[in-house]
């Protein structure tokens, strides 16, 4: 049986890494989400763990960001702050 606790530690290091990526390039969450297409909203829902996003959402944020997924997590807080 898979480690629940695990699995939603891992996804709120996801969104801790978005975060952390959007605020290391001096961007607000209206400037990531008009350079992907997404509500401010939508993107502060993710940051915070009200959404979960999917392999393609992160993949835009990444790119948007100028970075790969894998730099992006790479550089995400170890915990919540």
């Amino acid at each position: 049986m898979i480690d629940e606790k695990r699995v939603w530690s891992e996804i709120r290091r996801v969104q801790r890494a978005i975060a952390a990526a959007r605020h290391l390039r001096g961007m607000t969450q209206l400037q990531l989400g008009a350079k992907v297409g997404m509500l401010p909203t939508t993107l502060s829902a993710i940051e915070c763990g009200r959404r979960v996003p999917t392999t393609y959402t992160l993949a835009r944020l990444a790119v948007a960001l100028g970075m790969t997924i894998e730099e992006m997590l790479k550089n995400a807080p170890a915990q919540d702050s």
